[in-house]
């Protein structure tokens, strides 16, 4: 599923803060919380946007696929085996994301390799893997699992029922012998139990009758009861519920990688403001899973999801070895967990054409295990999307790297400036805009003048739909 992030609504906001406001954001930085930038942009003042957006979309995967999108209306024409999406509408408003699912037509091929080399330079491949992992007799072990559930402000309403709607999904899920305990966070925490509980018929019953009793309010502070979670299930599972709207993702993020042993993190995102950044994050360094939950879409798919990935049978420990071909820089460079049934990538860079082997390694239930995949490499192929598929993927792992490791952020902030400018693909630190240079008399000879752009409110939730229009934050200059 392809998600392209909305332009418009705001974030969670800050508290308790001694720093003056000195920009158009809603609320004031907060120490406590660690968000310095609340009054700068991450919490815009709302109103009446006179912008849209539109889409014009090409998908081509080298085989027919199907395209849908749950968040909007969109008109999608076969050409010649590639799929043209637009919107339905001539124009979206900035007040979602926009998200479409693109599925294969028919059998998925249990493996295969797309490659993009222009000229004589190095090329760029991707390789998908679907693993068939169960084998008769193999049962899942016992696990622990631990549900974080957002009850902050901005889940009021649709969010929060459609989040305990999913939490009740979840408990239904676990099996005799595994152990679980919830925990809903706002601007404290709420615990369904100090510890750990056995999964039972009166445990279950419990925590639904604990769930009907939560409400919305407060502010969105994820970062100690995600630590206590981790730290109550070192080697479990975390199922994070959640609109993901906060201001602090890389010390989350930071807390939670050292506070883990083998945890994984399981992601469900709510709602049609979801801020995408830290679920993703949590979710590919733990080895977890991340789902998004739009209006449109059913809360049971997803659930099912993400529990068929967290309980599923898995090669960890993966090893990737390439014979017969020469490639580098592989994304990600420690390859991810294979799951049964779940689509595995990895994409990298060749530096000629060939035709070799890739020879997969791993653990499975404590056993060795090995797959051999046939890859051809080919001379020349026009699928620039492979390249920036690897870009994308190679900034999202260094992106994360120098969070965790911030004596590496300055090397890393350059490496991904240079794939994002080289490449076309946004990061945390570039951005892509029109600029537009006047000559003549077209040019103005006093200060530029600041002028206040709206932003749409996050579509659906009621918290932003009843304050009142105000002027936006985003700044333009002539």
């Amino acid at each position: 599923m392809w998600t392209i992030p909305n332009a418009g609504g705001a974030a969670g906001g800050a508290s308790r803060a001694r720093r003056r406001a000195t920009a158009q954001g809603t609320a004031r930085p907060s120490r406590r919380i660690k968000v310095p930038d609340a009054t700068t942009g991450s919490t815009p003042k709302i109103g009446d946007a006179r912008y849209g957006l539109t889409v014009d979309l090409v998908v081509d995967l080298g085989r027919a696929v199907s395209v849908d999108s749950p968040s909007h209306a969109v008109v999608v024409t076969d050409e010649n085996g590639r799929a043209r999406v637009r919107f339905a509408a001539p124009s979206a408003r900035l007040d979602r994301d926009v998200v479409l699912r693109v599925r294969a037509a028919g059998q998925e091929p249990l493996a295969s390799i797309a490659t993009h080399r222009d000229g004589a330079g190095e090329g760029f491949f991707c390789l998908d893997v679907l693993p068939d992992l169960m084998t008769e007799g193999r049962r899942a072990k016992p696990q622990e699992v631990v549900f974080v559930i957002d009850t902050s402000g901005s889940m009021s309403g649709d969010p929060l029922e459609r989040a305990v709607t999913a939490l009740r999904l979840c408990l239904r899920q676990l099996r005799e012998g595994d152990r679980f305990n919830v925990v809903a966070f706002s601007t404290g925490q709420r615990w369904f139990q100090k510890a750990m509980v056995p999964f039972t018929q009166k445990t279950l019953e419990a925590a639904d009758q604990w769930a009907a009793r939560l409400d919305a309010n407060g502010g969105t502070e994820i970062l100690a009861p995600m630590v206590k979670a981790v730290e109550q299930a070192p080697d479990g599972v975390i199922v994070l519920l959640t609109d993901g709207e906060v201001g602090n993702e890389d010390a989350v993020l930071n807390a939670v990688m050292k506070a883990r042993r083998t945890a994984r993190v399981c992601t469900l995102g709510i709602g049609t403001n979801v801020s995408d950044a830290l679920l993703r994050s949590l979710a590919r360094n733990t080895r977890g899973r991340v789902e998004f939950i739009h209006p449109t879409e059913r809360v049971d798919d997803a659930v099912v999801g993400v529990f068929a990935n967290a309980m599923a049978p898995r090669v960890t420990d993966v090893t990737v070895r390439f014979e017969g071909v020469s490639v580098s820089e592989l994304a990600p460079a420690t390859p991810a967990d294979l799951v049964d049934g779940e689509g595995w990538s990895l994409a990298g860079r060749y530096a000629s054409a060939g035709v070799g082997r890739a020879v997969l390694r791993g653990t499975l239930d404590g056993e060795q295990w090995a797959m051999v995949v046939p890859v051809s490499f080919a001379e020349r192929s026009a699928r620039p999307a492979v390249a920036k598929l690897w870009a994308r993927a190679r900034i999202a792992e260094m992106s994360d790297e120098g969070v965790v490791d911030p004596r590496r952020a300055e090397g890393v902030k350059r490496r991904v400036i240079a794939l994002s400018t080289e490449h076309g693909v946004v990061s945390r630190y570039t951005s892509f805009v029109l600029v537009e240079t006047r000559e003549g008399d077209r040019r103005m000879n006093a200060m530029p003048e600041t002028r206040v752009v709206p932003v749409y409110p996050a579509a659906g939730q009621p918290m932003m739909d009843a304050m009142p229009a105000q002027r936006g934050f985003a700044r333009r200059s002539w």
